[in-house]
C-alpha cells in the first residue's frame, strides 16, 4: 500500500468505535536476518531439495524491493497508527523466540 496511514484512517472511519483492528506484519528484520543466515552457511541447500541456491537469490534480498514500499516493525506500525489507534495486544509469530510476525490489535484511540 502506498500510504498506510491513509488506509488506517479510512478503516477507523468505517469502523465502530468499539471495534477491534486485527493487523498482522512481518517482522522484517528477523526474516532478512535469517534468510542471510541460511544463504551464508549453505543450510539453504538443506532446505532446497533441489540443491541450487540460484532460486534463492530473490528470497535473500531485504524486502525493500519490487515486492515492498515500507520495511515494517512494530515502531513504524506505532508510528502510523498515532492518534487513530491504540495497540491493545502484539502477538509474536511463531513465537516470542523466533517473531517471525506480529498480529497486532488495535482499538480506536
Amino acid at each position: 500500500m502506498l500510504d498506510p496511514r491513509e488506509v488506517l484512517k479510512e478503516i477507523s472511519r468505517v469502523m465502530k468505535d468499539e471495534g477491534i483492528l486485527s493487523l498482522s506484519i512481518p517482522n522484517e528484520e528477523v526474516i532478512n536476518s535469517t534468510k542471510k543466515f541460511l544463504k551464508k552457511t549453505g543450510l539453504i541447500k538443506i532446505i532446497d531439495d533441489k540443491k541450487d541456491t540460484e532460486g534463492w537469490e530473490l528470497a535473500t534480498k531485504d524486502n525493500l524491493d519490487e515486492w515492498h514500499l515500507h520495511s515494517f516493525s512494530l515502531e513504524l506500525a506505532e508510528k502510523f497508527s498515532k492518534d487513530i489507534f491504540v495497540m491493545s495486544k502484539v502477538v509474536k509469530i511463531p513465537n516470542a523466540v523466533f517473531p517471525a510476525r506480529f498480529v497486532i490489535q488495535y482499538k480506536k484511540a
